[in-house]
């Protein structure tokens, strides 16, 4: 009986940490993903080397793009629903 106790009262102890180091590891994840955008949308990381393609390259690449077009779009795709599963979770 005392071990039941001491484990409800750690497990009530530790909820609140569990909560704030979620809440701190969502604000890090944030944080970070602001930083990456920001050096993407600075280009302050891009290379001075021009990067060009070959025709060789650039026929390969046409041509798939050119072939994403032989298959339709998934029904899933359509619509406000942005679940993963498929599912509807648009709040109408």
């Amino acid at each position: 009986m005392k071990a039941w106790i001491a484990i409800l009262l750690l497990g009530a102890c530790a909820g609140p940490q569990a909560a704030e180091d979620a809440r701190h590891a969502r604000h890090e994840r944030h944080r970070l993903t602001e930083q990456w955008l920001s050096i993407q949308r600075e280009g302050s990381q891009a290379s001075r080397h021009v990067q060009t393609a070959t025709a060789a390259e650039r026929e390969l690449a046409s041509q798939r793009w050119l072939e994403s077009y032989k298959f339709a779009i998934p029904e899933r795709y359509y619509g406000n629903s942005m679940s993963v599963d498929g599912g509807s979770s648009s709040s109408e």
